[in-house]
């Protein structure tokens, strides 16, 4: 898990900054990278109970090189305010990707549970029904029953799971890709591949944080 949480970093540190051409794209997808691989590190080495301690620290150190990035373009140069808030952004996303890791190593998962592969089931059943051409208020709600029903039938095969926690994790993960689809038809779509690429990743590692912390509250 922990090495394909870092590869989808590694993509979408170069990808994302292509979403608005970015100046010092080079810069920032280097600081992105830095935040969400630290994060993914500490999530490994960290008490399997307390694997997010760091997350915040890393977000905070995406966002001091996001400010140091932009310190030495100098005064003047171009879409700096736009670059520091796009830059906090894309560290904060990086770095929830050390979720998925986090939520693999919970007591709940060590047995071998087959949680992290319902929800996933879950975040796939949104994705498809997020690419249907429907209005947002059709759409979102649709997208999380749908992700719901699917993983909790399929947590019917898994007797170590119970199914309204496969739900639970998967509605919360659809609501994050429903939302991340709006903000996609806001910004008028992609223009390019690589773009198209980072807004396919987002809403896969912003689940990543929140389905740990809603893990957490849940079964404890």
């Amino acid at each position: 898990m922990a090495a394909i949480c870092a590869v989808i970093v590694g993509v979408f540190s170069f990808t994302w900054t292509k979403i608005s051409d970015l100046p010092a794209s080079l810069s920032m997808g280097f600081v992105t990278l830095v935040a969400g691989l630290g994060a993914i590190v500490a999530a490994l080495n960290a008490p399997p109970q307390q694997s997010l301690t760091y997350f915040a620290v890393f977000v905070v150190a995406g966002l001091a090189l996001t400010f140091l990035v932009q310190l030495f373009r100098g005064t003047g140069a171009a879409q700096r305010l736009y670059s520091v808030t796009a830059g906090a952004a894309a560290s904060f996303i990086a770095a929830s990707t050390s979720g998925w890791v986090a939520v693999e190593r919970l007591g709940t998962n060590d047995s071998n549970s087959p949680l992290t592969f319902l929800v996933g089931i879950g975040v796939v059943a949104a994705v498809l029904v997020c690419c249907i051409r429907w209005p947002d208020r059709i759409i979102a709600p649709l997208a999380i029953v749908t992700a719901a029903l699917i993983s909790g039938l399929a947590a019917i095969a898994f007797v170590s799971v119970p199914p309204w926690h496969a739900m639970v994790f998967s509605a919360v993960a659809a609501a994050i890709t429903a939302s991340c689809r709006a903000v996609f038809i806001t910004e008028g779509g992609a223009d390019t591949r690589s773009a198209a690429i980072a807004f396919g990743l987002t809403p896969i590692m912003m689940s990543g944080a929140l389905v740990y912390f809603a893990e957490r509250l849940v079964i404890g």
